[in-house]
């Protein structure tokens, strides 16, 4: 056999796009056996809730603060972005002196404390008003993991962290299991707050679970916590909700257009200005949900998926209520109006949208930053810059780092810096294997 065909040299790593070396093993996963819920796990509550309208969000310009309350992996640098160059319909649009509604260095943007909304609602200024948007919740975790797992591809020194250590050398399954932020959006917008009569019947001002270690480790179900089940839980959020709706705007991801025409709406701002260029796209090419149901990552995938619901079971629900209290929004807006709310927002889309990211975002198309195919593990930059560099047998990997089964082998050592060394796995989470919050629900 030829020298040229003994090794891989670098160019011809563009010939596969997903080839997998499984020098770590597939995990046989083994399922739980227990539910989401006893009632319904995948929204199939039906509410019991009068069909009330939400009150309109109260935002005046000239009367309050505008403030954002960032949540991980929901858009939230794009809404910064949005929310930066707002400006009140009755604006003149000349003026180029009027200051801007909300800016991050002046306290606008909550974010990285992880304390809860109402903390901060209770403590703030009764004139700041607040925009938030929910994410579904296996779509949430999946985008986090992703996000920092373009940080293994072996194009660069890897900076040892807690985040690092959980992306790179686990599976997602096992993700989920010890590093994930589970449960986020219930930690963020219910945990701590009354569980009411329906959850409750005994002790209404008990409040809802709000131990962190419990919501993001355990699989906690509606069930545990509220005595109406999932449909019960469901419920009392939407009280929760509809009770701020006022106070703050609550937004959803996979609505994003019809929810940026309603706060414009409510909050009585230009249409016009409440554009955007996507932000943080970082991992925009990574594996969705979708892929893991449809079984495009094999049986292994299927169970990632029913264990992303299983430990986010609260988050399942909470996004539930979340989309149930929009969509009583629409149909209210809609019920006085010949006009949907999806006609105004692709209209809005047409005469606005379109035209700024055009001129300002390259048609706001995010780039695709399809990086997990990775080069070769375990080989300075220098060398895979060369592309003479002939790769040793050795170190013949194709490592696909989309595929959610996939984790870095234990027994290859890390390129980690010049000064630390090349470590393994074991080792890397061994340094890593505890995040201390030093802050109330800080992330690490």
């Amino acid at each position: 056999m030829s020298p040229a065909h003994q090794c891989l040299r670098l160019h011809s790593l563009k010939c596969f796009a997903v080839t997998l070396i499984p020098l770590c093993g597939l995990l046989a996963f083994l399922s739980s056996g227990r539910k989401v819920s006893s009632s319904s796990p995948l929204f199939a509550s039906q509410t019991s809730l009068e069909h009330a309208c939400p009150a309109p969000f109260d935002y005046h310009p000239d009367l309050h603060r505008l403030r954002h309350y960032h949540q991980h992996k929901a858009g939230g640098k794009t809404v910064n972005y949005i929310l930066e160059r707002a400006r009140p319909l009755s604006a003149d649009t000349n003026d180029t002196t009027a200051g801007p509604l909300f800016t991050r260095d002046s306290g606008g943007e909550i974010h990285g404390s992880r304390k809860r909304l109402q903390k901060h609602i209770q403590k703030g200024d009764v004139a700041d008003r607040y925009v938030t948007f929910l994410r579904e919740p296996t779509a949430k975790v999946m985008s986090r993991f992703y996000y920092h797992r373009t940080m293994c591809n072996g194009t660069r020194w890897l900076v040892p962290s807690y985040k690092l250590a959980g992306v790179c050398c686990l599976t997602l399954a096992q993700y989920v299991k010890e590093r994930a932020m589970n449960n986020n959006q219930y930690e963020s917008l219910v945990a701590g707050r009354p569980m009411g009569t329906i959850c409750s019947p005994n002790n209404p001002s008990a409040v809802f679970e709000n131990d962190w270690f419990r919501i993001r480790r355990e699989m906690l179900t509606p069930d545990d916590i509220c005595r109406g089940g999932w449909d019960g839980f469901v419920d009392r959020i939407q009280e929760i909700l509809l009770d701020l709706s006022d106070t703050v705007f609550f937004g959803i991801v996979e609505k994003w257009d019809e929810s940026l025409f309603l706060l414009s709406v409510d909050g009585g701002l230009d249409p016009s200005s409440v554009v955007y260029c996507h932000k943080n796209a970082k991992a925009s090419g990574s594996p969705k949900p979708t892929e893991l149901e449809e079984g495009l990552w094999g049986a292994e995938g299927k169970q990632t998926l029913r264990v992303l619901r299983e430990y986010n079971a609260l988050d399942l629900a909470t996004y539930e209520a979340a989309m149930k209290l929009f969509n009583r929004k629409v149909a209210c807006w809609e019920a006085s109006r010949t006009v949907t709310v999806e006609s105004e927002a692709e209209r809005w889309q047409k005469d606005a949208l379109a035209p700024f990211q055009e001129d300002n975002c390259g048609a706001g198309k995010k780039k695709s930053n399809r990086t997990y195919y990775a080069p070769v593990l375990g080989v300075p930059d220098g060398k895979l810059a060369d592309p003479n560099f002939c790769i040793p047998p050795n170190l013949r990997i194709m490592i696909s780092l989309a595929d959610p089964n996939f984790c870095i082998p234990s027994n290859l050592r890390i390129m980690i810096s010049q000064e630390d060394g090349n470590k393994t796995c074991p080792e890397l989470l061994e340094d890593f294997s505890y995040c201390e919050f030093t802050m109330y629900l800080e992330p690490c």
